[in-house]
């Protein structure tokens, strides 16, 4: 009955922000005819109520395209709308698919070489997660400093994190922008991986699991550093 509760409250939650993230773009003027905002949230609002535990992803922007006068176009989209096999045209969304497979593993450890390869069924594990944009617009398909576009959308995204409220928050290329509004109980990692890079681990005052990850479409590391680390840290912690 209180899972219920929840997944009822979300849904009124994700309608109201959706209306509202619209019509913030359009009383700040940033969109047009041609440029519309890209809604994020959860794509399966039962499956993450239900999920243990509950992950949310904070990357950057999606890709606008760029018209020959270097106007940015495109959006009026919901994020999850690209989240088919067929249509995985970018590197971002696979490793956080398969980040997610081993996390959600349990005690059965599988190193990311071993996992399937990613199907509809494993597709639906991104859906059962929150996806929170710092841009709620079109970007260029390199971002620069978010750090204007966080502070544009900043209350809408701190809300965002309030009412999912997951249990690990992985941000992707995002946790400096944000670093000093996420409370955290220390300015020092509670943990980090073997190879420092990847990724460093905090805890919020109010016990949330924070990932300071690189992007996941990075090209530094090989998925196989990248993914079995950030999931063998999250085990660590029991999760």
């Amino acid at each position: 009955m209180e899972k219920d509760k929840e997944i009822s409250q979300l849904h009124d939650f994700q309608k109201r922000m959706h209306s509202r993230i619209e019509e913030y773009a359009k009383e700040k003027e940033l969109a047009d005819s041609d440029c519309k905002s890209i809604l994020d949230g959860v794509a399966d609002i039962p499956g993450y109520a239900t999920s243990s535990p509950k992950v949310m992803w904070v990357l950057k922007e999606a890709w606008g395209k760029e018209d020959e006068n270097g106007k940015i176009t495109g959006g009026g989209y919901k994020i999850w709308e690209c989240w088919e096999p067929k249509k995985f045209n970018t590197p971002t969304w696979l490793p956080m698919i398969y980040t997610l497979y081993g996390i959600r593993q349990g005690e059965n450890r599988v190193e990311y070489r071993d996992m399937p390869k990613a199907d509809e069924s494993m597709v639906e594990l991104l859906k059962q997660s929150a996806y929170v944009n710092l841009n709620k617009m079109p970007g260029k398909t390199i971002s620069g400093n978010m750090r204007e576009k966080y502070n544009l959308w900043r209350e809408i995204i701190l809300e965002q994190i309030e009412a999912y409220n997951p249990d690990i928050i992985i941000f992707g290329g995002t946790f400096d922008t944000m670093k000093e509004d996420l409370r955290l109980t220390t300015d020092q990692p509670i943990i980090k991986t073997p190879t420092e890079e990847i990724a460093h681990f905090y805890r919020d005052r109010k016990g949330r699991l924070l990932v300071n990850a690189m992007h996941p479409a990075q090209h530094h590391i090989s998925w196989d550093y990248y993914i079995d680390e950030i999931v063998d840290r999250i085990r660590a912690l029991n999760i």
